[in-house]
């Protein structure tokens, strides 16, 4: 049985993976700061142990005995105001994890990235592995952050780190922890006390699906490359409308528009009230929209139909956090 280290194992992406991994018979090790934050699974064989990925002898302690290394931790937020924490755990703690795998030998590493690290000829363009990571910082910690974090680790591979890179789209689904800006989405949707919605242009893919595309990805991918994981190029519209469709939950959608929020984080500056931050209105002015299709030829990744991820994520939402409603039944029911 291959032994795997997960670091990140316990957020909404982690939790997929760790029960993925686990079905395909993968002794799973995950490095989490707290071992009671396995939720959903503890009924797993999941070896946990206590450390922090920005302490480069716990990540040696994790790393040790695993023949590969999946490395998913993260701080997410679009706040300048944890630029420091962003990045030293997504810079200097991949930097630990890279490093770490590296000396003790491991067969394979997968480092998960984001679509967002890529940047296309203009700001509409679908980007796809050809396209070269962002030249400079945008200003918006978190995506600054995970570019230098790529880069770093292209860096390594060749110096010998056998790494694979995976970037992810947009991330929502079922048992969702709403800490990226994607997967929030129903948190907007279903407990939002006013219309407006900003008009984002993401690529949105089902959790499971990355989480599967990251195995395919550990077991076939060619070292020293990315493959983009994604799903369907959309915008937070389409998503909502979408979501009044399978849901029968009528809210009314106004778009706002990416000028509407740079003056909001303009006029912020200016009475010094948090109304935006400009870190937040930047990272929603760039479309993410990318292909997968490198994935699908050598890899073989599929991804849901918008439809069914909305369908499934909603009825999850639902049963979880208000009255279970009918349509909720068939995910319910695990058919």
């Amino acid at each position: 049985m291959e032994k795997v280290l997960v670091t990140g194992g316990t957020g909404f992406l982690g939790l997929h993976l760790v029960r993925a991994l686990v079905q395909r018979h993968y002794d799973v090790r995950v490095l989490t700061r707290n071992p009671a934050a396995l939720r959903g699974q503890t009924q797993l064989p999941v070896e946990a142990v206590a450390g922090d990925i920005t302490r480069p002898e716990d990540v040696r302690r994790a790393v040790e005995g695993c023949e590969g290394v999946f490395h998913l931790a993260a701080k997410v937020t679009l706040s300048a105001k944890e630029a420091d924490e962003v990045f030293a755990v997504n810079v200097e703690g991949t930097r630990n994890v890279m490093q770490a795998a590296l000396d003790a030998g491991v067969r394979r590493v997968v480092h998960v990235s984001m679509v967002g690290t890529l940047e296309g000829p203009s700001e509409d363009s679908i980007v796809d592995e050809t396209c070269p990571l962002r030249a400079s910082d945008v200003g918006t910690p978190y995506l600054d952050s995970k570019v230098r974090a790529e880069r770093l680790v292209l860096d390594m591979a060749h110096n010998g780190l056998p790494v694979v890179v995976a970037n992810p789209g947009g991330m929502i689904g079922p048992e969702d922890n709403f800490h990226s800006p994607s997967s929030a989405l129903l948190k907007l949707f279903f407990h939002r006390i006013n219309p407006f919605v900003v008009a984002w242009r993401l690529n949105l893919v089902d959790v499971r699906d990355v989480a599967e595309g990251l195995i395919l990805a550990y077991r076939g991918g060619r070292l020293g490359e990315r493959y983009i994981l994604g799903g369907e190029n959309t915008d937070t519209v389409a998503v909502f409308r979408c979501l009044r469709e399978v849901t029968d939950f009528n809210r009314s959608i106004w778009p706002l528009s990416w000028e509407a929020l740079e003056m909001l984080s303009e006029l912020s500056a200016l009475i010094s009230q948090p109304l935006v931050e400009k870190s937040v209105a930047t990272f929603y002015h760039f479309a993410f929209w990318a292909s997968s299709q490198k994935a699908e030829r050598e890899l073989g990744y599929k991804h849901r139909t918008l439809g069914e991820t909305l369908a499934d994520a909603a009825a999850w939402y639902e049963a979880t956090y208000l009255k279970p409603q009918p349509w909720a039944s068939s995910y319910l029911a695990g058919e």
